[in-house]
């Protein structure tokens, strides 16, 4: 019976400890997204659009 208990317990603690970082990963995260600067706001907009290394042709006309 002691066996059981103690292997529900853990798996409880490791769930709760999971949670805990989870959620504090998620909170850090959404933290700094609220108090982000404009000017760092306005950069990560654009950053897809700032690249021109590798420029894909959409032409699907191959004739």
């Amino acid at each position: 019976m002691f066996k059981h208990l103690l292997i529900y317990d853990s798996t409880t603690l490791a769930t709760v400890i999971a949670f805990i970082t989870a959620s504090s990963i998620f909170c850090t995260i959404s933290y700094r997204a609220i108090r982000m600067k404009k000017s760092e706001i306005e950069k990560f907009e654009n950053l897809p659009f700032e690249t021109d290394r590798n420029p894909v042709s959409h032409d699907t006309h191959t004739s």
